[in-house]
């Protein structure tokens, strides 16, 4: 007889407002190893300020800069070993 086993997977999620990014970087990769989605919103970030900046080893990275004014922004990290893709839908949009 077979035993049914199934393992539980849980996803560690973390949001938070981190109003102007760049300078508390290092202390947000630290704090940060356990999840596996991170959402990132006010990051202050611009286009001056590259992707490969902001890369977190074993993330992906997604990001949208506000670029009509000043402030704003969203970064959102997802581990490697998810399956994750941009949706352009949602990134080619005015919405902000």
């Amino acid at each position: 007889m077979k035993e049914n086993t199934t393992e539980e997977t849980q996803l560690k999620c973390l949001y938070t407002n981190i109003d102007r990014f760049l300078g508390k970087f290092e202390e947000f990769k630290r704090r940060i190893l356990e999840c596996d989605i991170i959402g990132v919103v006010e990051t202050w970030l611009t286009d001056d300020i590259s992707d490969a900046e902001l890369k977190i080893s074993g993330y992906e990275l997604y990001r949208k800069d506000r670029t009509k004014s000043k402030g704003g922004g969203i970064i959102l990290y997802v581990k490697e070993s998810l399956h994750s893709e941009l949706c352009d839908d949602l990134t080619n949009s005015d919405f902000e």
